[in-house]
């Protein structure tokens, strides 16, 4: 997203100070629907409505007119090439997020046919099982937990 961090630091300098993620629901959201700060300075108050619902209520009206202002006042110089750039690069996010959703859901899937023992063990979750099951397969084949350790460059003293 270092393409985005760039197209920003052209058009709205201010946009990234202002989210702490700039890839929140809310951040996005307002990129992809209003993509300029001269769109954001002239957003009107029945806008605020939708960005609060994005937000699940944590962007309030006073932030609201505050990021109005900011995108009246930016430094940042906009055109329409930018504008493309920005749009583009927010498809592409919007695609690569999609993608790991749908490999993320393919992989527990995958995981809980397996139903490895180390699920059972408090905070290994399925993708982190599917993590260690993928470098050392079935965590049976060692004798020993040193060998184990081993393998995984752990304890060198093994294998």
């Amino acid at each position: 997203m270092v393409k985005l961090t760039n197209i920003l630091d052209h058009i709205f300098p201010e946009f990234k100070p202002f989210f702490k993620n700039r890839f929140s629901q809310t951040a996005l959201f307002l990129l992809e629907k209003y993509h300029t700060p001269d769109k954001m300075a002239r957003m009107k108050t029945t806008s605020y409505d939708p960005i609060r619902c994005v937000s699940r209520g944590k962007f309030s009206m006073h932030r609201f007119l505050v990021l109005k202002d900011l995108a009246a006042n930016t430094v940042g110089d906009s055109n329409d090439i930018f504008e493309t750039q920005l749009l583009s690069v927010l498809n592409l996010y919007r695609l690569v997020d999609t993608e790991v959703q749908r490999l993320e859901s393919e992989i527990i899937l995958l995981i809980t046919e397996l139903n490895p023992r180390m699920l059972t063990i408090p905070g290994i979750g399925p993708i982190s099982a599917a993590i260690i099951y993928s470098e050392y397969g079935d965590v049976n084949q060692f004798p020993s937990p040193s060998q184990m350790l081993s393998f995984a460059g752990l304890e060198p003293g093994y294998f």
